[in-house]
């Protein structure tokens, strides 16, 4: 991807989420295909943590000479807090408060071959990051799309 496209992604991710979300009832954000799946609100509470996360890692990299990235710790909490919630609305809008910092990191960015160590993954750059970003994103979003046809879809 080239870098104005990552950035554009990145903007839009929060409004496509809105869109996604937008009017599902209680019982669908709680829905889970099975016991191992992810609900809707499980995926958002995931979101809205991984956010800061993803923020700090590009931080560290735009920032640090080669910095080890850090870890997801504290997830299991985030997803427990998730299974409570009732709306999906309060993940929704910290993701909308959250991500403009993301963006306008990125957007002052100058070198995007900035090199951070991700654990288990190896050195990344400011960009292979950002775009692991979109990938993310890309990908709850249709997890969200699944959940929701898999929801609606009537048992045989």
């Amino acid at each position: 991807m080239e870098r104005l496209q990552i950035i554009e992604a990145l903007k839009d991710m929060p409004n496509a989420l809105e869109r996604e979300l937008a009017g599902l009832s209680d019982a669908v954000i709680r829905f889970k295909p099975s016991e191992g799946e992810w609900s809707i609100r499980e995926v958002m509470g995931h979101m809205r943590f991984a956010e800061d996360i993803w923020y700090k890692r590009l931080y560290q990299v735009w920032s640090l000479n080669d910095p080890v990235l850090m870890s997801f710790a504290g997830e299991d909490a985030a997803l427990e807090e998730a299974r409570q919630a009732t709306s999906a609305a309060p993940y929704v809008e910290g993701i909308k408060a959250r991500r403009p910092r993301t963006v306008d990191l990125l957007s002052h960015a100058v070198d995007w071959t900035r090199l951070g160590q991700w654990r288990g993954t190896g050195r990344r750059t400011l960009k292979q990051l950002a775009e692991a970003l979109v990938a993310h994103d890309a990908d709850h979003l249709q997890q969200i799309r699944a959940l929701k046809a898999a929801q609606s879809t009537p048992a045989r």
